[in-house]
This record gives C-alpha cells, sequence and structure tokens, in this order.
C-alpha cells in the first residue's frame, strides 16, 4: 500500500511538472509584446533655426510643404528656407510622429519670418530688408 501512493505522488508530481511546461510558455507568448527589428521606424526631429519645431515620419511632409508655399505664389520665403531646416534622425519602436504639429508651428514660423520688404531699383530687385524704410 505504501508503494502505491509512493508511486502515485511521483506519477501525480511528473503529470503536473509536465502540465507546467506546457503552460508556462502560452502565458509568455500570449501578451506577445516583443519588438522585432522591422518594428524599428525612422523619425526625424525637425528644427528651424534651432527652435525645435516636432517629429515627423517622413522629412519629405516638410519639404514639400514649403516648396508648395513657394509654388503658390509666396515668393517672399527666402530661398535658403531649406538650409535653415535641421532634421536629426531617430530610431524608435513606438511612432508617435506629429506632422500636423510641425506644419503648424513651421506656418507660424514662416509667416513671422516672411515680413519684409523688397528694395528695386528701376524695377529690378536688389534685396529685402526686415523693416520699412521711415517716412514711407
Amino acid at each position: 500500500m505504501e508503494q502505491i501512493r509512493k508511486r502515485r505522488k511521483i506519477i501525480t508530481t511528473l503529470l503536473a511538472s509536465v502540465l507546467l511546461l506546457l503552460i508556462i510558455p502560452f502565458v509568455f507568448l500570449k501578451g506577445d509584446n516583443h519588438s522585432d527589428a522591422h518594428d524599428i521606424e525612422e523619425i526625424y526631429h525637425v528644427y528651424f533655426e534651432g527652435e525645435r519645431l516636432g517629429t515627423v515620419q517622413n522629412r519629405d511632409t516638410v519639404i514639400n510643404y514649403i516648396e508648395n508655399k513657394q509654388a503658390d505664389g509666396e515668393k517672399v520665403f527666402d530661398h535658403r528656407l531649406k538650409d535653415m531646416l535641421e532634421f536629426i534622425p531617430e530610431l524608435v519602436f513606438d511612432v508617435r510622429d506629429s506632422d500636423e504639429e510641425v506644419l503648424a508651428a513651421l506656418k507660424e514660423t514662416l509667416e513671422i519670418k516672411v515680413k519684409s520688404y523688397q528694395l528695386a531699383i528701376d524695377q529690378e530687385t536688389i534685396g529685402s530688408v526686415a523693416n520699412e524704410m521711415p517716412g514711407k
């Protein structure tokens, strides 16, 4: 009788161990929260004259915005605007881009920057100044 109890205890322990070994991997795999290399995305931190505007997933979004503004007849934009932009790339797992926020900040910044006056002699533009000449 004692021998049967020992065998039953051993069998119960073995079955419990096997059952745990089968269940534990499913508990950890259920969440599947691990990130693979293909989950890594590149974002760009956008700076205009050293001031951070936000992040975008595609730098062409900002470049196209400026080009469209210039094409819409807003030629008063400085031709060096693209040179004033700085894009700093970063690899991230969780993409939280703010394209709309960046474009809104850029629009606000550019509206302030474009207030200038062109100097012309005989209908030929010779330069731009930030303030209107006194007496005008």
